[in-house]
């Protein structure tokens, strides 16, 4: 026995809410700020296939199709005009009119029309295959249709966004919208691109009110990497290289900083021949420990001498091989190289060497050299600043 109490109905009594049957899948019944029921649509959108005929003798003056424009906060009545004898009106619609000759073919017709309706606000329209137009760029709305026998075909298929969240717009009406992130309408977390090595990078999500800032301490360097959607923190080390000579240095001989860095014990003349290092000498020489799988950043400095000459200012990656009972020397690879002229009476020049990406192990050592291509100059100077991490 039926009921009159909705409460105590069963489901095959109940009926559906107002204009289910024609609401889109995927929707939800909300009620607007102006008291109407209305069903909200997930975003998606929609690309439409407009195949046109030909018009014969003027079959097609007056006749139109409709096309509805982003949310349908526009309805638009295409219709055509035949040897601009047509006198077609409308109410409610914008009239978007296409001057046509009688008899035009298929393809002149979806020329013109695309023509048109590009000119049109958020509308796309194409024809590169004759008859046909691709409208696209419209989001969120009613499929395109023959409103009065044109004979066009329309073919439209819908594509999801997804991913999409119920919220209000600034005026409180609700909307489908992304993620949020930081409050208010458009909101995503989707982060702007990532600067390689900042000062100071601020990271800000679209649309939102939050931003991550991250701000390069002393001794540091930020990377990121934006397909992988990450930042990178790292420590850098700085050391300083200093060499002192008050006495002629020979020329074309690779030095190497003495480990005391101080100006009594100069340079050593530590490098042999082809680039290689005793082991004794590593021990004296000034060196740099880079951690494995590390990288230097720059190597660079200071000159001065008491004469116009050159210097060469180098950085060499030496692998030391513990408890080796092997005699022969490790042999360099070198890392960085500069050239430098010096311009005399004591002068300081700048310089920066082109460092090579090379990859690290446990036991490499990094060892900055210097050499003259004069044996005339009695003094000389020579700073390196090497930033590794």
């Amino acid at each position: 026995m039926a009921t009159n109490y909705h409460s105590d109905l069963p489901n095959d009594q109940i009926h559906n809410p107002k204009d289910f049957s024609i609401a889109r899948k995927n929707s939800l019944l909300i009620k607007t700020q102006s008291g109407e029921l209305k069903w909200k649509p997930s975003t998606f959108t929609l690309s439409s296939t407009v195949t046109c005929v030909a018009d014969v003798g003027g079959t097609l003056n007056n006749s139109y199709w409709v096309l509805y424009s982003t949310d349908n906060a526009n309805i638009y009545h295409v219709w055509y005009n035949v040897a601009s004898s047509g006198d077609y009106t409308s109410d409610n619609c914008t009239l978007v009119e296409i001057n046509i000759a009688a008899s035009d073919s298929a393809a002149t017709i979806a020329t013109a029309t695309a023509s048109v309706l590009n000119a049109l606000s958020g509308v796309t329209a194409v024809s590169s295959t004759p008859g046909e137009i691709l409208v696209t760029g419209i989001t969120t709305a009613s499929k395109p249709f023959d409103a009065s026998n044109t004979g066009f075909g329309f073919l439209s298929t819908e594509t999801a966004t997804g991913s999409e969240y119920l919220q209000t717009d600034s005026s409180g009406n609700i909307k489908w919208g992304t993620a949020p992130g930081g409050g208010g309408e458009g909101c995503s977390n989707v982060f702007s691109t990532i600067t390689t090595s900042p000062v100071s990078q601020t990271v800000s999500a679209s649309g939102c009110t939050d931003n991550l800032v991250i701000s390069q301490m002393n001794n540091t360097r930020i990377t990121g990497n934006t397909s992988a959607d990450t930042i990178q923190i790292e420590a850098i080390e700085n050391i300083t290289f200093r060499g002192d000579t008050t006495s002629g240095l020979e020329g074309g001989v690779e030095y190497v900083f003495n480990n005391s860095n101080n100006r009594a014990n100069r340079f050593l003349t530590a490098m042999g021949a082809g680039n290689s290092l005793a082991p004794a000498s590593i021990l004296q020489a000034a060196i740099a420990m880079p951690t494995a799988a590390g990288k230097v950043i720059s190597y660079e400095g200071y000159g001065s001498a008491n004469g116009a000459a050159q210097f060469y200012i180098s950085l060499w990656r030496f692998t030391v091989e513990c408890g080796a009972s092997s005699s022969e020397n490790p042999t360099g690879t070198l890392v960085a190289f500069a050239k430098v002229d010096t311009n005399g009476n004591d002068s300081t020049i700048c310089w920066s060497a082109p460092v090579t990406a090379l990859t690290y192990g446990g036991n490499d050592i990094l060892v900055p050299s210097f050499r003259w291509t004069e044996s005339t100059l009695s003094t000389s100077r020579v700073m390196a600043k090497l930033r590794i991490i």
